[in-house]
């Protein structure tokens, strides 16, 4: 049973974006965790398959690669002991663009 058919990723989107102009980048991490699980769930639930799986048969290997790397930054940072606000903006554009592309 699917539980929704599509994944607000709107609200999200603009709720990090409102963290990351109040510079609240602890939240903003949590957050973008909080959408990261969802989408995985909601790929899952859709799809029953895993989200590295879903990307690399849907979106092809490139993609899926680019994700990872994605993900790699995006931890590097979050545990980084200074955010300088030009690193939190590309994070945002890329989770823009990762994750609007995802159930697409």
């Amino acid at each position: 049973t699917v539980k929704n058919e599509f994944l607000d990723y709107d609200a999200h989107f603009d709720f990090l974006k409102k963290l990351m102009s109040k510079e609240e980048y602890e939240q903003f991490f949590n957050s973008y965790e909080d959408l990261h699980q969802e989408a995985g769930n909601h790929v899952f639930e859709r799809e029953e398959k895993s989200l590295k799986d879903y990307l690399g048969e849907v979106k092809g290997n490139q993609f899926s690669e680019d994700f990872e790397l994605f993900r790699s930054t995006i931890q590097m940072e979050k545990y980084a002991p200074i955010h300088e606000q030009e690193n939190i903006e590309k994070l945002y554009e890329d989770i823009v663009k990762f994750y609007s592309q995802i159930t697409k």
